[in-house]
């Protein structure tokens, strides 16, 4: 009988992280899904649990989403025309890479996700999973009924943005910012991993 398993969950924030987390805990019933908490000391703390399974996202989606989500936070705490201060697509940038550097330190127990393959067809995360965890699904659940989980449970700030334009905007600063060259180097390595253990 296979052994019960925690298995803490890495990942830069608006990587999937909602879908991924509700997914495994809606599929895999006998096993725990530690919710990530998106900071070093959370990867520090975890680093040496016997598996953990993060998702990798490219930097100027998952920079530029979280930057819009940390304005929509802003508004509703102080109104629609404070200014957003405690956040910027240079700050958030920053935080990409000191995140994905310190789970560098950490990588040889951590399966890569990538977000394009496991939001299209969870399918990819299931086999990958059984092929390095050795676990497998007690049910088989429609992304749809994921994403309605989360809704109920969540609200709707856990869900894709409606306004496409400031997400656009926000995304065309990213571009320009001489900091997305490293944090995109950072991706490629980590990408580079996440493909070797796709073989």
């Amino acid at each position: 009988m296979m052994e019960n398993k925690t298995i803490p969950l890495f990942g830069f924030p608006r990587s999937g992280n909602t879908f991924l987390r509700y997914s495994l805990r809606e599929m895999y019933l006998d096993h725990k899904f530690i919710k990530s908490v998106h900071t070093e000391n959370f990867i520090e703390m975890h680093k040496n649990y016997e598996y953990i399974i993060m998702t990798i996202r490219k930097p100027e989606e998952s920079v530029s989403s979280w930057t819009q989500y940390c304005y929509e936070v802003e508004k509703i705490l102080h109104g629609e025309d404070f200014p957003a201060q405690h956040t910027t697509p240079e700050s958030n940038l920053k935080y990409y890479i000191r995140y994905h550097e310190k789970i560098m330190e950490n990588i040889k127990n951590v399966i890569v996700l990538d977000f394009y393959k496991f939001t299209e067809d969870f399918s990819y995360a299931i086999e990958k999973i059984k092929k390095h965890i050795g676990i497998e699904p007690s049910m088989i659940v429609d992304k749809k009924d994921i994403f309605s989980t989360i809704f109920e449970k969540e609200g709707d700030m856990y869900t894709p943005r409606d306004n496409k334009q400031e997400l656009l905007y926000i995304k065309n600063k990213v571009i320009l910012d001489p900091f997305l060259e490293k944090a995109n180097e950072i991706y490629k390595s980590i990408i580079s991993i996440s493909e070797s253990q796709d073989q």
